[in-house]
């Protein structure tokens, strides 16, 4: 799995499995948007999860890897 993710203005990407937490609400309209895109003919780009969604990085660069944990 490849996943872009865009916060304030920084791409981040992870490649391989991850997890997320939030509470009931947020996850329920987290699926309810990548559910949204993908029925209306969606096929790759970016997907806006939260209306309040602040700036969007610069078009066009590159995404910034996730630094690796260190091993415990």
């Amino acid at each position: 799995m490849k996943i872009i993710m865009e916060y304030k203005g920084v791409k981040r990407i992870i490649e391989g499995s991850f997890r997320f937490c939030g509470n009931k609400e947020d996850l329920k309209s987290f699926c309810e948007q990548i559910k949204y895109e993908i029925e209306n003919e969606f096929t790759y780009g970016w997907c806006i999860i939260h209306e309040s969604m602040p700036e969007q990085a610069e078009p066009n660069t590159p995404p910034i890897e996730w630094v690796k944990a260190v091993d415990k």
